[in-house]
């Protein structure tokens, strides 16, 4: 007579070869996917990908529908005289541009700031450039100041929170 373990060993054989080892792969693939998912550890930064689909402000964007301020920027708020402008600016250079999104800090306004990358090229030089833009050196580390125009130099006074 089989021993009863012998039996039981011999079920599980016969369930594995008829499909059982199917369902530990479907299983298995299920934990990667949800640890995949989970929030990235605290030392790990958070991305964002996906075009820019709106702009809120010269500084403030949202891609793949995540508000974000430009790391390293600064623009005049849209109240200011020169305000519309700076969204115009923005909006012609960046609307749709594909990017990705690293989310550094909470900015003053409550908006994650995001450092944003279109091949290869900072979003915040890209804005710069565009003319209606300064430089947020306590943010960027002056790495954007030799890319200001005099206009916007002259135009648009850098607040205590980019000094």
């Amino acid at each position: 007579m089989t021993p009863t373990n012998n039996l039981e060993e011999s079920s599980a054989v016969q369930a594995a070869r008829r499909g059982a080892a199917p369902l530990l792969l479907a299983g298995a693939l299920l934990a990667a996917a949800a640890a995949a998912a989970a929030p990235a550890a605290a030392n790990e930064p958070a991305f964002i990908l996906g075009p820019v689909t709106k702009v809120i402000d010269g500084q403030t964007i949202a891609v793949g529908g995540v508000a974000l301020r430009v790391e390293g920027v600064h623009t005049p708020k849209p109240g200011d005289i020169y305000g519309y402008t700076a969204k115009v600016y923005t909006e012609r250079r960046v609307r749709g541009l594909e990017l990705r999104c690293e989310l550094l800090e909470e900015s003053a306004g409550g908006y994650p700031i995001g450092r944003c990358l279109n091949g290869g090229k900072e979003l915040g030089a890209l804005i710069i450039e565009a003319g209606a833009a300064r430089d947020c050196p306590r943010q960027s580390g002056g790495r954007f100041a030799s890319l200001e125009s005099a206009e916007a130099r002259e135009l648009i006074p850098l607040p205590p929170e980019c000094r």
